[in-house]
């Protein structure tokens, strides 16, 4: 009973291994069947990295047969460039009993792969599982360099929007036009310290409002409402008005504004530029007052070149008749009213051709200390015992080129003006100094040319002038008082402009004038002497004179005199004509009266041509209207009386014992 019992207790016992051996065998053969087609990457490798067993995907992605890759080392299949870290995983795994991470294998056809693998130590053999990621890694590796190539576009485009908002902010700052933006309400939100400097507003200041308290009165309102309407409709913006600022100075500003937009096409505020036009405007005004003085300079210079003229006609036959003794007395007296009468309209056309810098001028090279020196006496008696007269030489004075006689009536108009200023008495005051203008100031005052000038400063504590008064103040007749137009100032005017000098006014009302006359230095080092005074002529003579003038009142007038004085009158009414005189008349010519400015032939370039077939020929000139200083040693303004003529003609032919004259 008791063998029965333990053979089936044997039995029962080999039936249980067999069937828990099935198990374990069903369980080896599933793990083995999982591990074997597995996807992943599954080996075995002692702790010398020795492979004990691979599954056949790992053994497929690197090339070899399972059977003979074991006995190799793990080292066999990796990466040249990972094969020195091997040691360090083997000692990993020692230490640690688990390791994990990438490494770069190298397939038997050469092509280098990417495992992440985690390994542990189980015994004394190191169960392995690793995943191919060569594609993932690749694109990581992409994706890194897509995202550096990203971050450096970044930063490159942060480091130009840096610049070129430092660049704004340079320009800016140094820009010569007010920069500025406001928001959808017109409030200041960025303005450039021009933009400040000019319209005096800060952030958070509104255009309409805040700039409306310092626009001009008579712009305020049609500049407020063309803004308004501008913000309201989204349009550009341009317009030019006046400001007044702190003093009642007035400047001009141009202000240009367009609409900022967002996405949507909405107005979300307006950028602008303000230029200060003041200087331009100031510019202008001087381009438009020179021209316009230029303009009526040509018109006055013509009427009275052609009014001379006809003057020297009638004061020389006036003259004519006044030496015939069958005169009557009762006729005599009526004919010399009209010879004081043609004197006195000569003396206005005279100032008439200063005014239009068409004046014979006669320059030397002048000291303005020695002159006004000179002058001081004259000029005490001209302004009067109240009026306290000044004179502040500068030292060292340079030395200028001009007509001394028309300096002269320079300075004495502009007594006689500060004068008028002053009726109740004051200051009057005249200094000279040496002063060099740049360019800056010569691009200011259109016709001035940089260099070195001498200044001759009028100044009075009178009433001044207005703005308006200023800018007629040396029109031809011009004057602030009543009946009493003049041409006092133009004068002056005409004679500096023709004397290539610069003449500025600075005056306000309550206040007083200042008249500035600048002067260019000349190139003399000394002072000319002047003349030795001519030895008295006789009253006429017997030569022969080529007499040109193309007006024919002046010339039967002037021909009447020199015959009945003597001469032989050759008679010519231009140039080409005494051209063809001086080739064909058989005699001498002795002396070439001629007159300055005529069609065709000027009288200088006549006397070019003259010089070498009449090389002993003498030159007087006549004129009462010049483009330019006249060339010579001889020279008769018209008008002229008989006396002046007669004198004038026999010095020129006297000339001969000093030298050729006209060149």
């Amino acid at each position: 009973m008791l063998g029965i019992l333990s053979f089936s207790l044997l039995l029962a016992t080999v039936v249980l291994l067999v069937l828990l051996d099935r198990r374990l065998w069903a369980s080896e053969r599933r793990y083995r069947h999982l591990v074997e087609h597995s996807l992943g990457l599954i080996c075995c490798h002692d702790l010398a990295g020795k492979l004990l067993w691979i599954n056949p995907e790992a053994a497929r992605i690197l090339g070899y047969d399972p059977i003979r890759a074991v006995g190799h080392s793990v080292a066999d299949v990796l990466a040249p460039a990972a094969r020195p870290l091997f040691g360090d995983y083997l000692d990993q795994i020692r230490r640690h009993a688990l390791a994990s991470g990438f490494m770069r294998i190298l397939t038997r056809d050469g092509a280098e792969r990417t495992w992440f693998y985690r390994n542990v130590l189980f015994e004394d053999h190191v169960l392995g599982h690793a995943l191919d990621v060569t594609e993932l890694h690749q694109a990581k590796t992409e994706l890194e360099k897509t995202q550096q190539e990203l971050e450096q576009r970044v930063a490159q485009r942060t480091a130009a929007l840096q610049a070129s908002e430092e660049m704004f902010r340079s320009v800016s700052l140094c820009c010569p036009v007010g920069i500025f933006q406001t928001d959808v309400e017109g409030a200041l939100t960025y303005f450039n310290p021009r933009c400040q400097a000019i319209l005096g507003l800060g952030r958070g200041h509104r255009l309409d409002e805040d700039s409306g308290q310092s626009l001009h009165p008579e712009d305020r309102a049609g500049v407020l409402a063309s803004w308004l309407e501008a913000m309201r409709s989204g349009r550009a913006y341009l317009r030019e008005f006046r400001l007044r600022l702190e003093g009642g100075v007035t400047r001009w500003v141009r202000v240009h504004t367009t609409p900022l937009l967002d996405d949507q096409g909405r107005i979300v505020g307006h950028a602008g530029a303000v230029e200060d036009l003041t200087e331009r405007r100031y510019i202008d005004e001087q381009l438009r007052q020179a021209q316009r003085m230029e303009a009526v300079g040509k018109l006055a210079g013509g009427v009275a070149h052609d009014f001379n003229n006809i003057l020297t006609a009638i004061h020389g036959y006036s003259e004519l008749l006044l030496e015939r003794p069958e005169c009557p007395e009762p006729m005599r007296r009526e004919i010399e009213e009209v010879r004081k009468a043609a004197e006195r309209a000569g003396a206005l056309t005279r100032q008439l051709l200063a005014f239009s810098r068409r004046q014979v001028l006669q320059p030397k090279v002048l000291d303005l200390n020695a002159l006004l020196a000179d002058l001081y006496n004259l000029l005490r008696r001209v302004i009067g015992e109240d009026i306290d007269l000044q004179t502040i030489p500068g030292p060292a004075l340079r030395f200028v080129k001009a007509d001394p006689g028309q300096i002269e009536q320079v300075i004495l108009n502009l007594a006689v003006n500060a004068r008028d200023a002053m009726p109740r008495g004051g200051r009057l005051t005249m200094e000279t100094r040496n002063i060099d203008l740049d360019a800056a100031y010569a691009g200011l005052h259109p016709g001035v040319q940089p260099g070195p000038y001498v200044k001759l400063a009028v100044s009075d504590g009178g009433s001044g002038m207005d703005e308006e008064t200023r800018s007629r103040l040396f029109e031809p007749f011009f004057t602030t008082k009543a009946g009493q137009g003049g041409l006092g100032l133009s004068i002056v005017y005409g004679v500096v402009q023709q004397s290539e000098g610069h003449l500025r006014v600075e005056s306000q009302p309550g206040v007083g004038t200042t008249f500035e006359i600048y002067l260019p230095q000349a190139e003399a080092a000394a002072v000319e002497e002047s003349e030795s005074p001519a030895v008295e002529p006789a009253a006429g003579g017997s030569e022969t004179i080529l007499l040109v003038e193309d007006e024919s009142p002046v010339r039967d007038v002037v021909r009447t005199i020199l015959e009945r004085s003597g001469y032989s009158v050759l008679e010519a009414v231009d140039g080409a004509t005494a051209f063809h005189f001086a080739q064909t008349h058989a005699g001498p010519i002795d002396l070439l009266f001629t007159d300055v400015v005529m069609p065709g032939l000027s009288g200088p370039e006549l006397l070019q041509r003259l010089e070498v077939q009449r090389p002993g020929m003498q030159v007087l000139y006549m004129s009462g209207y010049a483009d330019k200083t006249v060339p010579g040693k001889y020279f008769l303004q018209k008008l002229f009386t008989k006396e002046a003529l007669v004198r004038k003609v026999r010095e020129a032919l006297e000339g001969r014992r000093y030298g050729t004259i006209g060149a």
